[in-house]
């Protein structure tokens, strides 16, 4: 049901921005305290195609469930959540990629697709690359409700004998948000860590985000400025503003890498086996040592 039919969602505004089902239509409990007025709007919903009706906790108004022709989301939205989070509970296991900024997990996930392995790139999914500079050339971020539903459909269409690649993240990539067991069973699984040297991954940056729009770079660097000190990030953005972008990238690497080995450091609960340079660029190599994880 959920997916195939046009549905409405009876919560209030806040609560349908931060999650909804794949193409709900709002219709919050103030827009129908006429109940004729209500039964008028759900006959015009109804030609569109509308099937399927939702509040919270299944908890509809007095009246509603009398409504001809309408089905209704057992235990509303609460019910689907807690469906989908369980759903993460189970299935494949999960192999970590992780990484240094520019060493190439973005690249390496496609080669281990392209390799037959299982894979979800959650900045794909996302339309994020999960940082300041995470929605430089993005399309717009879906609502955080498909974002769970496109990853709930990939999750279930994966062989639960087989593991899935799945590039480390924090928690939020953008707008959007892991599904909390999902980051949990991230938080628990294997990594495999690519490395590379300082200069090669400087490289990969500044081919990647070198031509991005001037004005979007410096705007990123401005957000920066509590979290990395105001020198640096003044520093930062003088370079950049010189041309001196391999320098200018230098300075934002360096902030980079000390917030992802914090962040690994309090995230992180699984074993860590390294692929050293250049065999870390080799997918084969990194699908034989996951293999002893």
């Amino acid at each position: 049901m959920i997916g195939k039919h046009p549905i409405i969602d009876l919560r209030n505004s806040k609560a349908f921005r931060a999650f909804a089902l794949p193409g709900a239509k709002h219709l919050g409990a103030r827009s129908f305290r006429d109940w004729k007025a209500f039964e008028a709007e759900l006959d015009r919903l109804w030609s569109e195609g509308i099937r399927v009706l939702y509040d919270q906790k299944g908890e509809l108004k007095d009246g509603l469930e009398q409504l001809p022709r309408v089905q209704y989301l057992d235990g509303g939205i609460d019910a689907w959540q807690s469906f989908l989070y369980e759903t993460f509970e189970t299935g494949p296991s999960v192999i970590l990629l992780g990484g240094l900024t520019g060493v190439g997990k973005t690249d390496m996930l496609d080669q281990l697709r392209d390799a037959g392995e299982q894979v979800i790139d959650l900045e794909e999914e996302a339309q994020h690359r999960g940082s300041v500079f995470g929605n430089l050339w993005s399309r717009p971020q879906l609502p955080n409700g498909d974002f769970h539903f496109s990853l709930w459909q990939k999750w279930t269409g994966f062989d639960s004998d087989r593991p899935v690649w799945i590039e480390e993240e924090g928690r939020f990539l953008g707008q959007n948000s892991l599904p909390v067991t999902l980051f949990q069973r991230m938080q628990r699984a294997p990594m495999v860590r690519l490395e590379m040297p300082l200069e090669q991954r400087l490289d990969r940056i500044v081919a990647s985000y070198g031509q991005a729009p001037a004005a979007q770079i410096i705007t990123a660097i401005t957000r920066l400025t509590k979290r990395m000190g105001v020198a640096n990030a003044q520093r930062a953005r003088h370079f950049f503003e010189a041309g001196r972008v391999r320098d200018s990238f230098g300075i934002l690497l360096q902030y980079y890498d000390s917030t992802y080995q914090f962040r690994r450091d309090r995230d992180h609960e699984g074993t860590i086996i390294s692929a050293p340079f250049p065999h870390s660029q080799d997918p084969q190599f990194l699908i034989e040592i996951a293999a002893e994880l």
